[in-house]
This record gives C-alpha cells, structure tokens and sequence, in this order.
C-alpha cells in the first residue's frame, strides 16, 4: 500500500495516476474540505491533516510506502502559516514514517539556496532537506548523495533532449543523453538560455511533432528528424551555423588535439617543453592565462578537458575556475551573449582535494570526479589534476586567438544569477608545465564535413 499526501493537487494527481497505472494500491490522506471528485475510485480516502499526528498515523497504518507531494503556499488554510505546514506539516509525517517502519518515504524537495528565507515556500523546505548543510557536513560521497544520482540506463521510452551552450544545465542534458538507454532519442544543442528557447515557436512546434508522434500515434515522419543538432557559436548573438546536423554527440569525427602550456611565455604550444617552468597568482585577484593564435579557422565542439599539474603555495587546497575565451584578431575578447548579456565562454571548476577519479565513469575526454575521499595538498606537493569542462561549440577564425585562464574565482559580470561558491582559496595558486609537468589543454577539434581546395564544407 502507498500512501500519497497531497493527492489533490496536480502534481500528487499525477502520482495518484502513474502508481495505479502499474498496479498499485493508493491511499490517500485528504483534508475533509478537500475536494476528492479529481480522484480516481480506487483510491482509498483517509480524512485527516499533516497537521493532526493522530490522523497522520492512521493513514499509515499498512502502509509501506509514503509519497508526500504537499506544499503549504499552495495548500494553506486562513489561520494556518506556511511554516506550520511545510515544517510541522512534514515533521509529522516523518516521525509517523518512522514510528510505523515504512520502507520507501519519498519526500519532493526543492534546492536550498542563500536567498532561501526571501522565498517562504524555499525556507521551509530547507528546514527539512538542506542541500547545503548536508554538503557542508558530508562533502564525500555517501548514501544520501548517492541516492540523488539518477540511473538513466532505465530511461528507455523517446526522448528529446535539450541543451543550452549558455547555461548551467548543459552538462546534465548530455550526461541524461549519453545515459539514457532509449532506443529513439534526439538531441538539439542550441546557443541560447533555457526560456526563451523553451517557449519560441520553432521548439513549440519540434515539440508538438514528437509528442504527436509518440503520445498521440500519429505518423508524422518525426523519424527523419536528425538525431542530433548543434548549434556552433561565433560572437556576440551571431552563429556560424545553426541546427547543424550530426549523428552523435560527441561528434565522432572529433579529433581530440592537445594543447600543451608554456608556463613562461603564457602560451599553448603544439609540444610539451623540454624544461619546466612554472607561472602563478594570486588567486582572489590574479590569473594566469595561456594563448595559441589559429592560422586557419578552427570549430571546437564537444568536451574540452585541461591536465594540470599545480601547487598551493602557503595552504592545503584550491579551488581551480577555468574558462575557454576567444579573443579577436586585435586582441580584445570576443564573447557570446545570451539574453543580450555577455557570456565568458566554456568553463570547468575543481576543488583540488577532491581530484580522485571515477575509473568507471571517466573517459579520456570527459574525466569524472569520485568524491569518495578528500585529499589535501602537502606543503611543496605538485600534483596532477584533470578538469572537465561544459560542453562547449565555437568556431574560431583564422587569426583568432583561443585563450585559457586558470583563476581561484568564477569571474562573470553583467549576469542577473549571483552565481557564488565557498572557496578554500590561501597563499598562491602554481601551475606547472614542462618538463616532468606535461599540463595541456585538450581540444575537440571537429574538421570540415568536406574540403576540397580553398573550399570548405562543415
């Protein structure tokens, strides 16, 4: 038996629907003001209150599993306040669960944040599930963590996936496509924000055909639709290509093509040096950048990937912000826009400690952190660090420069998300290259479709 809390309201609704869809037996605890006709008549009703502990048990009893869907600025009664329901409210359920063994308790929660008591609905899902905290108390991989990891191998019916280049969700929509086992899936990769492409009528009108063809049965010829789509970036709002057809993603074309860095000159050589040199910051206010020219227009696409080997000096830990910029033939950045504010371009982050790789996980273009252990640095240790950045597709033209900065801080201005992170940044920041320190940037580099003399198709 399953009990759902907030059964009447839509998303509970549609817990109510799935679960007696594969033959489950639902019951559901409802307030006797609650209209219940939405309802299917299978459902067994239990009246009572997540605010009443009697009645909370009640409705428990047999129970194996709990589902509690319930939000108190979305459910709150004239007297009752929004804390009494999603603290109390909650706080009864789980000692309820508790008390009568229940196995599965599924609790939907929202992600803490900073601003978090501003937003009443966010504070008193906090006082429950506090990402942070637990992050700050737990911050190696254990159960908890581990039980927010989704298994996309399960994921098995259609899918049409999204991915904006601009945002911070473009690696979990490639990881969720590269992951999933559907045998008919679609990528579309565009350069745009989220919203505005979520709602522009040509992804209204892509969406409508799949969900006709899959949902409604109609033979639409959605099948011819390319299996992936990419957007390559140039500057500003401007695109070299738009909706580019591919088979893959990543582009099995690819030509992963290294990089290495020349401490001394701020440079990205095609060879490692013979000698190592080393080049450092301070990393609250400094930066070390390193610079190749391209002599012929060049498209990276896919997952960039930097090999480091860096030192802190005069702490135990650092916290690494990379960033892929593209610099004009005049020296001055090029960037992107998105929603007419300026984008940096592709970016990676490590906390150094925790530089430990997922064997299982990691590929030689995309190395996955473990987070099983944490091991801060030795004073005077150099280590060897890999960084994955967010995937990213730009073209650089002949003369153009691609440039990578290695900084302790996320550098981004003009963005209205105050992106923040609680760095462990002390003395200097060391990079070292040369020698015994092979550090390289590692780039997808994608050749043309076709080529023939000055031609060039992509």
């Amino acid at each position: 038996m399953t009990l759902v809390v907030g059964a009447t309201g839509s998303l509970g609704g549609r817990v109510v629907k799935t679960l007696l869809a594969n033959g489950k037996r639902v019951r559901a605890l409802v307030r006797e003001t609650a209209d219940i006709s939405p309802l299917p008549a299978q459902v067994e009703i239990v009246s009572g209150d997540m605010l009443d502990p009697s009645s909370v048990k009640r409705a428990m009893a047999g129970a194996s599993i709990v589902v509690t869907t319930a939000a108190g600025y979305t459910r709150r009664s004239k007297g009752e306040s929004q804390a009494s329901v999603d603290d109390l409210g909650n706080r009864n359920l789980i000692d309820a669960a508790r008390e009568a063994n229940i196995g599965l308790f599924v609790f939907t929660s929202v992600l803490t944040c900073e601003k978090a008591r501003d937003v009443p609905q966010f504070w008193q899902k906090k006082l429950i599930e506090d990402y942070l905290e637990m992050l700050r108390e737990y911050p190696t991989m254990n159960a908890y963590w581990q039980s927010k990891v989704p298994d996309f191998e399960n994921v098995t019916v259609p899918a049409y996936i999204t991915g904006g280049l601009s945002h911070v969700h473009m690696m979990g929509a490639i990881n969720g496509y590269r992951g999933i086992s559907s045998a008919h899936k679609w990528l579309r990769v565009h350069r745009d924000f989220e919203w505005p492409d979520s709602y522009s009528w040509w992804n209204v009108e892509d969406l409508t055909r799949f969900f006709d063809r899959y949902l409604k049965g109609i033979r639409n010829g959605w099948e011819m639709t390319p299996e992936v789509r990419l957007d390559i970036m140039d500057a500003y709002e401007y695109d070299a290509q738009t909706s580019r057809p591919e088979d893959d993603f990543p582009i099995a074309r690819t030509e992963y093509t290294k990089f290495y860095l020349d401490a001394a000159a701020g440079q990205l050589r095609d060879a490692p040096g013979a000698t190592s040199a080393s080049a450092s910051y301070d990393p609250d206010s400094g930066e070390a950048n390193f610079d190749i020219t391209f002599t012929e227009d060049t498209e990276i696409a896919g997952f960039i990937k930097a090999h480091l080997w860096v030192e802190a000096d005069g702490h135990d830990e650092m916290d690494l912000f990379l960033t892929v910029l593209k610099l004009g033939t005049d020296g001055q950045w090029l960037p992107t826009s998105v929603l007419g504010l300026l984008h940096p371009g592709a970016w990676g982050r490590l906390r150094v400690s925790h530089r430990d790789l997922d064997e299982k996980l990691s590929t030689d273009f995309q190395p996955v952190q473990s987070h099983q252990s944490e091991r801060k640095l030795a004073p005077g240790e150099i280590v060897p660090v890999d960084i994955s950045f967010y995937p990213h597709a730009r073209i650089w033209h002949a003369g153009e420069t691609l440039r990578l900065r290695v900084t302790g801080r996320y550098i981004r201005e003009f963005w209205f998300e105050p992106f923040s992170w609680d760095t462990d940044n002390q003395g200097r920041h060391v990079i070292h290259a040369g020698g015994e320190h092979n550090s390289y940037l590692q780039l997808p580099v994608i050749p043309p479709k076709h080529r023939s003399g000055s031609y060039v198709y992509r």
